[in-house]
């Protein structure tokens, strides 16, 4: 009877599974936001959650080697499995590590590096030696969680991953967000979230030339980042007087801000095809307003827009600027595409993703 107790408390205790990540809330960050709201419903769903973080952090750099530490001292018998997410870059060097211990190992990629690095120009090592290390490295993960379908498709052609074991979970929106009526003096084309390297500005600044004329259509850029002192110096020395630029809303606007667009604009550069995904959209489509994306057209934001019809996805400045003025003109229209946005956030959302992970947890070999 004892002997039968301790077998079924040992289990009970290997079913517990271990997230890490460098942040995690109270701390800001992304990534920490996604994965609080995923380990509540999937406590919900009956797994068992601890979260790895520092509580601390100073610099990426920094929080590897933290982590990194403090995986040398966990053990397999309090732990089944470990999902390492992708913050910081490199946190797959614990994937050896957690194998070695006999801990199953899930990678769910928010974005994949040493590719971003290239993209943004960001010389660190040769990339020959980081890819190799990379590919060396994603040799100890069991299953994967993507949250892209273009992702997916990297993974398996560029690092030879079976793609029964890549799995497509995306993000959601902010819980928060939902439909509001917010009287509007102009007609709004807003990009609101981070100024990133990821982020195609000259675009949206394109655009936004291309439809001085239209006095009632106003630009709004809302947030902050590493491109915004210079893109607000391009807009002052190229003359653009219908953008307006202002910093992040508290989180107390953040809904009503959402929603005082009429439209909503993402530009990413092309090359991030696969390796991100801009899911400040999502939050954007969860208002119930059309979409329009600017980048590569097989990635997975475009793909959505154009399956559901809740926007537009083009690389063309100029057939972007003829389909915000169809919006304009044609209200019918523009709630046409809001509708078809919602169906996104409906099919997609937090309990659906949790649903999915909770079959990869449960599923891993």
């Amino acid at each position: 009877m004892v002997l039968t107790w301790l077998l079924l408390w040992r289990t009970q205790v290997n079913k517990k599974t271990l997230f890490i990540n460098r942040v995690f809330p109270p701390l800001n960050g992304a990534t920490g936001r996604i994965l609080i709201e995923m380990k509540e419903e999937l406590k919900l769903l009956g797994q068992d959650i601890e979260v790895m973080h520092d509580s601390k952090p100073m610099s990426r750099l920094k929080s590897l080697a933290y982590l990194f530490f403090k995986t040398l001292f966990i053990s397999n018998k309090k732990y089944k499995q470990a999902v390492i997410m992708t913050d910081p870059p490199f946190i797959l060097l614990l994937a050896p590590i957690l194998k070695l211990k006999g801990i199953k190992v899930i990678h769910w990629g928010m974005d994949i590096y040493p590719e971003l690095f290239e993209v943004f120009n960001i010389k660190i090592f040769s990339r020959k030696f980081l890819f190799s290390l990379n590919k060396f490295l994603l040799k100890f993960v069991d299953e994967f969680v993507v949250i892209g379908r273009d992702m997916k498709n990297h993974f398996a052609n560029n690092y030879n991953i079976k793609r029964e074991n890549i799995h497509v979970i995306y993000n959601w929106a902010d819980r928060i967000v939902k439909p509001m009526n917010i009287e509007k003096k102009n007609f709004t084309v807003m990009y609101s979230g981070n100024w990133g390297l990821a982020y195609d500005f000259s675009k949206i600044l394109d655009i936004a030339d291309s439809l001085q004329s239209e006095k009632s259509i106003v630009f709004q850029l809302i947030g902050g980042g590493s491109q915004k002192e210079r893109v607000v110096k391009e807009i002052e020395e190229r003359g653009i007087k219908n953008i307006e630029v202002s910093n992040y809303k508290p989180m107390s606007q953040y809904v009503e801000s959402i929603n005082s667009a009429d439209i909503h604009i993402v530009s990413v550069n092309p090359k991030t095809k696969g390796l991100m995904v801009p899911c400040k959209t999502y939050s954007c489509l969860a208002a119930g307003i059309p979409c329009l994306f600017c980048g590569d057209q097989e990635s997975e934001i475009a793909q959505l827009i154009n399956e559901y019809d809740c926007g537009m996805a083009s690389d063309d400045i100029k057939i972007i600027s003829k389909e915000i003025i169809s919006l304009y003109k044609d209200s019918e229209l523009r709630k046409a595409k809001g509708d078809n946005a919602l169906i996104i956030n409906q099919k997609y959302g937090l309990e659906k993703a949790a649903k999915k992970f909770n079959k990869v947890l449960n599923n891993v070999q």
